[in-house]
């Protein structure tokens, strides 16, 4: 069984609530504001259809699919490190400065990450590089013609 269409009254009532920062009939995004308030709650034991009941939305409208959907996005983004995030949660760009307000643990992981990155990016220039090479000698030994004395 798929996830629930929500229907466009569902929608509707969706977007009067002040958590929702986007909805549409397959789509449902929280603001940030929601998703701390949501980790907080259950992590003092609250159930995730009594939690959003209490932030006004109806949980038989979300599902139960969506609501577990829900519990485990908002435990993730609280374990990354980065925070919460209104609506989609991106991961952080690979390029540019350690943001120096994360924790050790992930500055040193996203600067490993970056290092692999690069190493892999090196490996293909080096390979491109080779097979531009290989190209070169077959088109010019072509070109000479080979004398058979």
């Amino acid at each position: 069984m798929g996830r629930k269409i929500f229907t466009p009254e569902e929608i509707a009532e969706l977007r009067t609530n002040k958590y929702v920062c986007y909805v549409s009939a397959t789509r449902l995004c929280f603001v940030a504001e929601f998703k701390q308030k949501f980790s907080e709650e259950y992590n003092s034991g609250k159930l995730p259809r009594h939690i959003v009941a209490g932030m006004g939305i109806d949980p038989d409208i979300i599902g139960e699919s969506r609501l577990d959907s829900i519990r485990t996005h908002v435990k993730q983004q609280a374990q990354s490190g980065y925070g919460f995030s209104d609506g989609f949660q991106r991961r952080p760009q690979t390029s540019g400065p350690v943001d120096s307000s994360l924790p050790l643990n992930k500055r040193v992981a996203h600067l490993e990450h970056e290092l692999i990155y690069t190493k892999q990016e090196m490996e293909f220039i080096k390979k491109t590089i080779l097979a531009e090479i290989e190209v070169q000698r077959k088109c010019s030994s072509k070109k000479s013609p080979k004398s058979n004395l």
